[in-house]
């Protein structure tokens, strides 16, 4: 129960494995990616689910570490251009690469696999690996720095960035470094992205080491700091650091880590509590503390004015999506330990007393 509204829970499948990515589609059905390999589409109303895509001989140790399958994210014109983009690790131990694809939907599998970008180094930890489609029809994905902190501050790498990309992955004209993927650098390892109120302003949520997990509004061609800077510029080598390199400092960063992850803009009113309000999937980290935060937002959507945690109960919280007709709100958990564990549920929140309006809202707008 929240201040004034009884939301409901409806468990719609508890047999997914290591869910990370889950996403309300324009055809009414939940889209999830399966970090062993599998990509599964499930129908949230009569809860049938179907496997439509299992690469499980490719994945990078099977999908029992952090590399696996990760991010994925549907065309925005998914009705004309029925393209599905993610993210995998493939190779072994030592050698693991990541790679984003895009396959075709046929309306009942996924087929014609395009490479759009490959080869970029990977690891047993910080591999990244959040989509977003930005309204100019770019790409965005982020990437961690694999374990290897020096490789952030490097723009010759791709890694610990936020790359940009044309939807065929090639380098857009207009990005902010001559022949470079790279938008923004100095990460360690970003796992949410989303667009904020109007879809004018980015929020990244950020792994930070032992301290110093980190919200960020993300800019282009701007330096998050990492390794030189954890969380706020508060010492005297990270403040000089700082204004020598353009420093962006977090929104928030939460000491000690509490493993953060993925990211949605809610603005529904089918649950007025959250109006506004970023919802933060948490794993719970040194702390074990999982759970879903709702951060308010100032009006401007520049500051974070508070913090509420929900669903403490439920294990790792992993991603979330919302159902843009009704308000509801879907999550996955991943277990209670890390790196995680299934079978894993998925959950429907919904405010019971909330008639949906006649015509959608945007899908666009709600994520």
């Amino acid at each position: 129960m929240l201040d004034s509204t009884l939301l409901t829970a409806r468990v719609v499948d508890n047999s997914l494995m290591i869910p990370w990515e889950i996403l309300w589609g324009p055809d009414d059905h939940i889209w999830v990616t399966e970090r062993r390999g599998r990509i599964i589409r499930i129908d949230p109303v009569t809860k049938v689910k179907k496997t439509i895509l299992n690469i499980e001989s490719r994945i990078a140790d099977a999908g029992e570490g952090e590399p696996g399958m990760l991010g994925m994210v549907l065309h925005p014109n998914f009705a004309n251009t029925p393209k599905v983009y993610f993210v995998y690790n493939y190779g072994v131990a030592g050698t693991i690469k990541e790679r984003l694809v895009s396959w075709d939907w046929n309306g009942d599998t996924l087929q014609n696999e395009v490479t759009l970008l490959d080869n970029v180094p990977g690891g047993n930890i910080h591999d990244g690996s959040r989509l977003l489609i930005t309204t100019d029809n770019k790409l965005l994905m982020t990437t961690g720095d694999t374990g290897s902190s020096n490789l952030s501050q490097n723009l010759g790498s791709v890694n610990g960035k936020i790359l940009r990309l044309n939807l065929d992955g090639s380098i857009p004209s207009d990005n902010p470094l001559p022949n470079s993927y790279v938008y923004s650098f100095g990460h360690r390892n970003p796992q949410g992205l989303c667009y904020g109120a109007n879809n004018s302003i980015i929020y990244s949520s950020e792994h930070g080491a032992q301290q110093s997990d980190e919200l960020n509004l993300i800019k282009p061609n701007r330096n998050y700091g990492w390794p030189n800077v954890q969380g706020a510029c508060n010492t005297t080598t990270e403040m000089n650091f700082c204004n020598a390199n353009n420093v962006v400092p977090p929104l928030k960063e939460w000491t000690p880590c509490v493993a953060v992850n993925d990211l949605v803009y809610y603005n529904h009113p089918a649950i007025p509590e959250f109006k506004n309000t970023l919802l933060m999937a948490v794993l719970g980290g040194f702390v074990l503390r999982p759970r879903l935060s709702v951060l308010s937002l100032s009006s401007d959507g520049l500051q974070v004015t508070g913090e509420k945690e929900y669903l403490k109960d439920l294990g790792r919280i992993r991603d979330i999506c919302i159902n843009p007709h009704n308000g509801a709100i879907f999550i996955v958990n991943n277990g209670d330990s890390y790196p995680g564990s299934g079978p894993n549920s998925l959950i429907e929140y919904r405010n019971l007393q909330y008639t949906p309006i006649t015509r959608p809202m945007s899908f666009k707008a709600i994520i």
